[in-house]
């Protein structure tokens, strides 16, 4: 066990592996991404990249092995607490819906839910980071409304949460998807927004500004908050409403790219928390289920052969629809299935929004087992697959 010393407006940073790493505030004032600790209580942090921030010194209690920690006074913070002082203002009079993008979105989106909360504010938190997984795991779009501030150590009840199956960590390579998702939860969103005293934060994919714009449009945006991209910024000066708001906040020098391995390990480390709780304090439900018992369709744009394929003079319509295509049985094993919320008549209109999720853990020769996070019968024998896959199950840490 370390101690670390925190002057008026200093971060703890820590990279934190497989081994689990403790932290204690001892003394003082402190907070992790808007979330404040709680004195004498300790926190596990496992597979994360995280800053503990004192706005007027602190001590912290340290026990285990990071990867790398150090302590820095280079931190945009006080802007981001500064901006969600000017949203509680504003609050007073309208209701801001936020769109967060940049290199550090995640963190800042975060921050300001959590300031939000610590206000005794509603806020609606949309995570449409496929890749980040802010909410759930990677390969989903999610909403929910918060009360309290996030939870540090990981990820949220999922109580009321609106879910969409997206199934890849890439919004480009599935655009269509991903736009009917974010559409559905704006309309979600916006249908009870008389209702929610902070409003709304979005936090975009990393991977969409090229329709940054759209996004705001479909959510009605007020506000966009770039982190640390003033090239940005000059572009959506010229491409969303004059009335949107553009406000820039300089990056952290704390922020660091993730690779792709680590994302891999977030994302299985997400996905197990999903069925057995943060620390392994669930026990998910085994579900038995006939082979015939069950319809699983892929997800997906329609494969279409290039235009140069087709005979000389003959032009074609692009199917906007998804594709919906009966997968093999064979094909499942290991996978992470969406139990969609669809009916038959409103199935093209929400391809991807689910009830929950399922994973698939043994294929038999007339029946496929399921590893549920809820008992009895799965609400829809309509399953969705993306080819999200989960390698991790098989023991309990």
């Amino acid at each position: 066990m370390r101690k670390v010393v925190l002057k008026q407006g200093e971060e703890f940073r820590f990279e934190a592996g497989e081994r689990p790493v403790e932290i204690c505030l001892v003394d003082g004032v402190a907070e992790c991404f808007g979330t404040e600790l709680g004195p004498k209580q300790k926190k596990c942090f496992r597979l994360c990249k995280k800053a503990i921030y004192t706005p007027f010194g602190a001590v912290l209690e340290v026990e285990g092995e990071t990867d790398i920690e150090y302590v820095s006074s280079n931190t945009n913070t006080s802007e981001i607490a500064d901006y969600h002082l000017e949203l509680e203002e504003r609050r007073r009079k309208e209701t801001p819906v936020v769109l967060v993008a940049g290199k550090g979105k995640t963190v800042t989106a975060q921050t300001l839910v959590s300031y939000a909360a610590r206000g005794f504010k509603e806020v609606v938190y949309v995570d449409g980071d496929c890749a980040g997984g802010g909410l759930l795991f990677p390969g989903t779009a999610n909403a929910q409304k918060i009360t309290e501030p996030l939870c540090v150590e990981g990820r949220l009840r999922t109580e009321n949460m609106v879910s969409h199956f997206i199934g890849t960590a890439s919004a480009t390579s599935q655009p269509k998807i991903y736009k009917k998702a974010i559409a559905e939860i704006a309309k979600n969103v916006l249908a009870k927004i008389s209702a929610i005293s902070g409003g709304v934060i979005v936090d975009t994919d990393r991977n969409t500004e090229s329709i940054l714009a759209e996004i705001a449009e479909v959510f009605h945006a007020t506000d966009i908050v770039v982190v640390g991209d003033e090239r940005l910024c000059s572009v959506l000066r010229k491409t969303v409403d004059k009335k949107v708001r553009i406000k820039e906040i300089r990056q952290s020098s704390g922020y660091v790219e993730k690779d792709d391995s680590f994302r891999r390990r977030q994302e299985e480390k997400s996905i197990r928390e999903y069925f057995y709780g943060v620390k392994n304090t669930l026990l998910p439900f085994l579900v038995y289920v006939p082979k015939g018992g069950l319809s699983v369709t892929e997800i997906g744009e329609s494969h279409i052969a290039p235009s140069t394929a087709l005979p000389i003079g003959v032009s074609r319509k692009i199917q906007e629809e998804l594709s919906s295509e009966a997968v093999d049985s064979g094909r499942l094993l290991c996978s992470v299935l969406g139990v969609s919320d669809a009916t038959e008549t409103r199935r093209s209109e929400t391809a991807g929004s689910v009830h929950g999720y399922v994973f698939v853990s043994e294929v038999r020769e007339k029946e496929v087992v399921l590893l549920a996070p809820f008992p009895g019968e799965v609400p829809s024998k309509r399953l969705l697959f993306r080819g999200l896959k989960w390698v991790g199950e098989g023991s309990s840490e």
